[in-house]
């Protein structure tokens, strides 16, 4: 805080001039706190384009610029351009095995810039990682960062001979898991999937076992009779009229193979158990007798239901960690903004967040006691009912509307002097630190 330019007001020496009627010393109780809450109120811009508390070295500014987009303005410029990057060149990678334009030197100028642009930026977060190298790479986006531009590396020095460039390609792709580090959504799908990892894999198990039961099922079913000639099995099945060539020996209809049946064996019917069950169906392995198409409803069916299943362990994972991601973000902000007061505005925040729990809770109580008003005064009326028999029916139900009438008028009243309480402390309270909106 600024000294005051007029002296000390109490020695009486210095009169009291303009600046110091103006000065915080002088200033009322209502004024000092409004200038304290307009303050609170721009915790963000103070915290965007002032200086922290403590001075960071050279490492921690890079490392805090480095990882949080949030840090200052240019660090959301610098993962922006990032971003695009990464975008570009996901794009090259696709569009240079095009056969037209696939020797292009175009691809390797692009390729140069985006690599070097990718080292640098590993070799900052290297650099300012506070942690031991193995730390380092033990976090799965810096190993990410580090394999994405290893393949340009081994073609520049061991040459383009020495391993397939398509597997090099491949690699490459990694390089679009980069986005996971600046946006927040991927990571959360990320960490629903860890999350829910106990049930998926229980729900595998089950989709397991029924890849097992229903292809050898259809195993036995489908495999048809052993053809010497071709030296496999070959189905040779009764079948519907629209597959299959009648024969009078036989009296059915008869399908044959042109060549040896796709169910070989039951390792085999794993492929046509896979595509049925994930409801893929593609058509190129089928079942040609009537119970072996009975078989293959059951396992469309059985597999919506293994499919369905995880659907919602995933959307009830995935809500719940959303709301712990913007529950962190808020509270991270808040520290952030925070580590910028002095000691009266840290004191003052306090109070705010304190202010802002308890409007969570008045939100939560006054409904629950209106309920409970009105279950009391519906009872004592029960009871004055039964203690006075002479009282009529229409007499009770009189009793009853007038108790309701006067619960309405009291929560009305009770909601409407809310609003208005709400509506004069709000300019003294940021909106952030009350823990955002809260219904009226």
């Amino acid at each position: 805080m600024q000294p005051d330019p007029g002296g000390d007001p109490e020695a009486g020496s210095v009169p009291v001039t303009d600046s110091a009627a103006t000065s915080p010393v002088n200033k009322s109780p209502l004024a000092r706190f409004r200038k304290t809450a307009k303050k609170a109120a721009g915790f963000a811009v103070m915290a965007k384009g002032g200086t922290p508390a403590t001075p960071l070295t050279w490492k921690e500014y890079v490392h805090n610029f480095m990882d949080d987009p949030r840090f200052s303005p240019s660090a959301g410029a610098f993962s922006v351009l990032i971003n695009v990057l990464i975008a570009l060149s996901a794009v090259s990678f696709v569009a240079e095995t095009l056969p037209a334009v696939e020797h292009m030197p175009l691809w390797w100028y692009l390729e140069t810039i985006f690599i070097s642009i990718f080292s640098v930026e590993l070799a900052l977060r290297y650099w300012s990682y506070p942690l031991t190298t193995k730390d380092f790479f033990s976090d799965a986006m810096n190993f990410i960062d580090l394999l994405s531009i290893l393949p340009f590396y081994i073609l520049l020095f061991f040459g383009w001979a020495i391993v397939d460039t398509r597997i090099l390609r491949i690699i490459r792709l990694v390089r679009i898991f980069k986005f996971g580090r600046y946006y927040e959504p991927l990571m959360l799908i990320v960490n629903t999937f860890a999350g829910s990892i106990f049930s998926l894999a229980l729900c595998v198990f089950f989709m397991a076992v029924g890849i097992i039961f229903f292809a050898t099922l259809l195993w036995f079913i489908e495999r048809g009779m052993w053809n010497i000639e071709l030296a496999c099995y070959q189905r040779d099945l009764c079948t519907s009229p629209e597959r299959g060539v009648w024969q009078d020996p036989r009296g059915c209809f008869v399908f044959v193979d042109s060549g040896c049946s796709p169910y070989q064996s039951i390792p085999a019917a794993f492929y046509w158990a896979i595509t049925t069950m994930t409801t893929v169906g593609y058509g190129d392995t089928y079942p040609v007798t009537p119970l072996g198409r009975f078989v293959a409803g059951l396992a469309m069916v059985s597999g919506i239901l293994c499919v369905a299943l995880p659907t919602t362990i995933l959307a009830v994972e995935f809500a719940d960690k959303y709301q712990i991601m913007n529950e962190q973000k808020k509270m991270s902000e808040q520290a952030r903004y925070a580590s910028t007061l002095n000691s009266e505005e840290q004191e003052f925040f306090s109070d705010i967040k304190a202010l802002g729990k308890l409007h969570r809770r008045l939100d939560v109580c006054v409904p629950r006691l209106a309920i409970l008003v009105a279950t009391l005064s519906v009872a004592k009326a029960d009871e004055r009912h039964s203690a006075l028999s002479q009282l009529s029916e229409d007499g009770f139900d009189r009793q009853v509307q007038d108790a309701h009438e006067a619960l309405s008028r009291l929560g009305n009243r009770a909601i409407f002097s809310i609003k208005e309480y709400r509506g004069r402390i709000s300019h003294y309270v940021p909106e952030f630190s009350a823990g955002g909106s809260v219904a009226g």
